[in-house]
This record gives C-alpha cells, structure tokens and sequence, in this order.
C-alpha cells in the first residue's frame, strides 16, 4: 500500500535523411526520460523480494542509426549498417537505507553500444552476413564501486533463401555466434 506508480516525462528529439536516391539512410534521436518514485526491488529473505519507491532517475542518450543498401553488379547486393547508442543514466536523487547513490551511473545500462555488419545476397537465394557488437563498461552495483567489462562479439551466418510459394518462404542456413569466443557476462 505504500507503493506510488513510477511517473515520468520523456522528451525526444531526431531527424532522418537520406542520400544517394535513398542508397544511404541516417537517423538521429536525443532523448530525456525523467523518472520520479522509481521502483526497485528490495530482498527481504532467501529469494524473496518486494518492491518499493527509491527515488529519480534521468536517461539522456544519443542514438544513431546509419543504413547504406546497393548493387555489386547485376547479381549481387550489399547491405550494411551502424547502430550505436550513448547514454548518460543516472540516479538523481537515490537514497537505500543509510547509502547515498545520488548522481551515480544506473546499474546495469552500458554508456556505449555499437553494432555494425553487412550482408551481401545473391539473386539466387544464397546470402551471407557477418555483424560485430561492442557494449562498454556497466556499473553493476549501485555505488557505482564494481563494473562489467566490457566486450566484442563477431557473429557469421551464411544460407539460402527461397519463395514456395508467394506467401511462404523457406530459410537454410549456418552460422558462428561469438567467432572469437568472448568471454562476457550480458
């Protein structure tokens, strides 16, 4: 009974453009999310928990989105793309017991994550397409005193794909997630 609903505003920010007869598409975002009586969980026994209001938090980030699709001859195509996120969360004002986390970095939300790849695909059906992600250092404890490295992951698919009919497709493919075998905790 002692809960309030978690209250929020978000204001956002962006614009997308596009170059080359729609070839090359980029998108940009800056957003606020503001969060009053956020909610949080509190253990109060082996495996149990409750939930209860903790304080403010903001979410200010930066996102960016960049997407390029043409033709390697008459035969082939190449699309390929950027994402990536930058963010500057933070605890406002949030007070546990005797602890203090006010302007602390949000617990388990990365500053930075980056994901590019291509793929190439052939009129034939075949195709194949390799993507790489970066996530940044976390802050994995509210006090802001332990971190998660951060880490890279390589990802490979190759296949084939074809129409059965003109509402049904079918897929084989292969791939290796995780080609350099990283060693990471998401």
């Amino acid at each position: 009974p002692d809960i309030s609903p978690e209250k929020g505003w978000n204001y956002e920010i962006g614009t997308e453009t596009k170059f080359f007869n729609n070839k090359l598409q980029i998108q940009v975002a800056a957003y606020l999310l503001s969060i009053q009586d956020l909610l949080v969980a509190e253990r109060v026994g082996d495996d149990q928990f409750i939930g209860r209001n903790a304080g403010k938090t903001e979410h200010k980030g930066l996102e960016v989105s960049i997407n390029y699709k043409d033709s390697l001859g008459e035969k082939l195509t190449l699309a390929a793309y950027v994402n990536s996120e930058f963010n500057a969360h933070t605890f406002v004002d949030f007070v546990d017991g005797d602890s203090d986390f006010s302007g602390n970095g949000l617990t388990g939300i990365p500053r930075e994550k980056i994901a590019t790849g291509f793929r190439v695909t052939h009129d034939l059906g075949f195709f194949a397409s390799t993507n790489y992600q970066y996530i940044g250092v976390q802050p994995i404890t509210d006090s802001n005193s332990l971190y998660s490295d951060s880490y890279q992951i390589v990802n490979v698919l190759a296949g084939y794909k074809t129409n059965i009919y003109n509402f049904l497709t079918a897929t084989i493919s292969a791939g290796i997630n995780n080609l350099a075998d990283e060693t990471y905790a998401s």
